[in-house]
């Protein structure tokens, strides 16, 4: 962890960065989703899925529809209908 953050000094970047022995797959995914990360937490969950460690927090949320229903309705057309 010290080399890391010594390497980020001397690039001139400074990333907060927190101390923990585990971070479980379960954190991250609660993360990604409260973050409205969604892409990447189904790619975590894909890739998860295939190596056969499947999280359920990722699981119940890409199974439930409405998690992704609100997002349809408000998101505005891209080009006015052709007529």
């Amino acid at each position: 962890m010290a080399n890391l953050q010594n390497a980020n000094k001397e690039n001139g970047h400074f990333t907060k960065l927190s101390v923990a022995d585990d971070i479980s797959y379960g954190d991250i995914a609660t993360k990604l989703i409260n973050d409205n990360l969604l892409l990447t937490a189904l790619e975590l969950h894909t890739e998860l899925v295939e190596a056969g460690r499947e999280i359920p927090k990722l699981k119940e949320f890409f199974s439930n529809p409405s998690n992704f229903e609100h997002q349809a309705a408000a998101r505005p057309e891209i080009s006015p209908p052709i007529r």
